[in-house]
Parts: structure tokens; sequence; C-alpha cells
């Protein structure tokens, strides 16, 4: 894995959870809570495959919270473009 697109990934991963906390503790709405801690986890787990270097080979690594949030959230919401990018971004690290 190229070293700086890791890093690049992990500095915005790290911005994106921090979205998603805010989102969680202060509501975001047309998305319940469950939802939202949902996308921290997996946002979490996928920030921890990136640090250890643990991920799934990259044809099997999916655009799992984008489909979600094409199928159920409100597109105004800037939250929508980090979570997106942030998963465009691991699929291709």
């Amino acid at each position: 894995m190229d070293e700086q697109k890791r890093e690049s990934y992990l500095s915005r991963s790290a911005v994106v959870i921090e979205q998603v906390q805010q989102c969680i503790a202060s509501g975001l709405e047309g998305v319940s809570t469950e939802e939202l801690e949902y996308f921290l986890n997996v946002l979490i787990r996928m920030n921890e495959a990136v640090k250890t270097g643990n991920m799934p080979p990259s044809e099997r690594r999916y655009r799992e919270l984008t489909g979600l949030i094409m199928d159920h959230w409100p597109w105004d919401n800037p939250i929508v473009n980090s979570i997106t990018g942030l998963e465009e971004m691991y699929c291709n690290l």
C-alpha cells in the first residue's frame, strides 16, 4: 500500500469519524441514531484495517455505506460527501 495514500486516508478518516460522532450527539434529520452508530462502527473498522494493513483484497472492498446513503439519507447534508468520499478512498487503497 502506498504510504502517502495510507496517511491521507487515516487523516481524513479521523475527521469523518469525528463528524459522525457529532451527528450522533446532535442528531441528523432523516437518519436514526442506530444507523449513525452502525456507520461509525464500520468507519472505525475500516480505519483499523488500514492502520494494521489487514485490509481485504481490493476486489472484496465495496461501498456498503454509499449504498445505504443512496437508499435512505437526505443528500443535502455535508456528511454525505464526507462518508462517500472516505469510502471511495478506502476502496482505492
